[in-house]
């Protein structure tokens, strides 16, 4: 009953933060947004703001994500992947993200989510960039602050542009602030993206909840699905043990991501005393250090974020992966554990119905409405004579220089030029 109170009360004092917050934010936005534009245009006819030529211009992209570089999530390895691969194609890439920025804050309950403060300086230092790079295509992979600030901008000068639409930040607002304030958020998202040319989607599962859900317009079909893609050089089947994994009982239950509630950790956890062997927790979180309190167990280890040759060799020294969110759109680290070799435990939900074969001769683990049944399956593909390269083929199917491709294709149609 106490921590029923205590849950009720933490979530009506988020709705009040946010009912204060969200509303000035905006406001702020607004206001430095007309600061910023009238500053631009005086610089257009003095003479200070000297735009790239239309000579060119087709190999010219800005892509933008409210995603701070210090926010390990799947967001921010696609933002990163995709300027790597379009500049491997030879075109000019400018990436604006909140690192670009001194002033940042924190989102409720999401210390290590931070988004710039649109004071004028960074609303006008973002659309001069634009205006600077003046390229063919703009897309805006994210909904905060800069995200904002970019699409207001291409609405008002009339720039193409083009949105993706990663993160069920509707789904995470209303676990925290409550229905009303998940309600609005839902609103601001379908209002955001239907202002988009064109929607790119991670799934193609994603993309039918987006249109049946009303956050696109179904008749313009300007949806887009697109698989995101996976570094199969750095994750890989054979390779050296993690030392941090080496000693552990097995089966090796394997989670990497944010250790936040929105992600449905908890039922993972819960599982402790279900599952045999150990479970393995590579990440951090809001949640962290109050997981770490509540789930002091001597077969759950918490080794907190880890990176490049660490976290590969953690992934191939696992034995199943387990991925117990209910609201991803995607789940970037099942493909990376698949190219690992590892089999993959979760819900029968979207996300790991677009990454999971399940229904063929060579299965890469199990989804079911119940965690435990799925992970009793993923470790039964576990027994199947070559299970790793099965997984570790499926994986290879999910490619960084593909999804660079369609993703040039898709933007095409915004634009006379050719983009290819």
């Amino acid at each position: 009953m106490f921590n029923m109170g205590l849950k009720l009360l933490l979530m009506t004092f988020d709705a009040v933060r946010c009912t204060i917050i969200v509303p000035l934010v905006v406001m702020l936005a607004l206001v430095s947004l007309v600061f910023a534009e009238v500053a631009l245009l005086l610089c257009r006819l003095l003479g200070l703001l000297k735009p790239n030529p239309e000579i060119g211009k087709e190999k010219r992209i800005v892509i933008v994500t409210d995603t701070h570089p210090e926010n390990v999530c799947g967001v921010l390895r696609k933002y990163e992947e995709l300027i790597k691969h379009l500049r491997d194609l030879n075109y000019e890439v400018l990436g604006l993200d909140p690192g670009l920025f001194s002033h940042c804050m924190t989102l409720p309950r999401q210390p290590d989510v931070k988004v710039p403060v649109p004071w004028p300086w960074m609303v006008f230092n973002t659309i001069y960039q634009i205006e600077l790079a003046n390229p063919s295509i703009l897309n805006v992979m994210a909904e905060g602050t800069l995200g904002f600030v970019a699409q207001a901008h291409c609405r008002l000068t009339g720039r193409p542009y083009s949105t993706m639409f990663c993160t069920r930040t509707d789904l995470y607002m209303a676990k925290f602030a409550g229905p009303l304030m998940g309600y609005l958020c839902k609103q601001y998202l379908a209002l955001y993206h239907n202002q988009s040319t064109i929607v790119i989607t991670p799934s193609g599962n994603m993309k039918k909840v987006l249109e049946d859900e009303k956050y696109v317009n179904k008749a313009k079909n300007n949806c887009k699905a697109i698989l995101n893609g996976c570094n199969t050089e750095e994750f890989t089947v054979e390779g050296d043990i993690s030392p941090h994994l080496k000693d552990l009982k097995k089966p090796i239950w394997l989670y990497v991501g944010r250790v936040a509630v929105e992600k449905n950790i908890k039922k993972l956890l819960d599982l402790h005393d279900q599952l045999e062997g150990t479970i393995v927790i590579v990440g951090k979180g809001p949640y962290y250090d109050e997981a770490v309190q509540d789930y002091n167990k001597p077969n759950i280890k918490f080794l907190g974020w880890r990176k490049g040759k660490e976290l590969h060799d953690i992934y191939r020294s696992a034995t199943v992966f387990v991925f117990p969110s209910l609201t991803d759109t995607f789940g970037q680290v099942m493909v990376e554990a698949m190219a690992s070799g590892l089999t993959v435990a979760a819900y029968n939900v979207t996300g790991p119905l677009d990454v999971v074969k399940t229904d063929t001769a060579a299965p890469t683990g199990c989804l079911d409405d119940d965690l435990k049944k799925a992970c009793d399956g993923a470790l039964e593909v576990t027994r199947r004579p070559g299970y790793r390269k099965n997984c570790s083929d499926h994986a290879k199917t999910f490619n960084w220089e593909k999804m660079t491709k369609e993703f040039l294709k898709v933007i095409l149609s915004l634009t006379s030029v050719t983009l290819m």
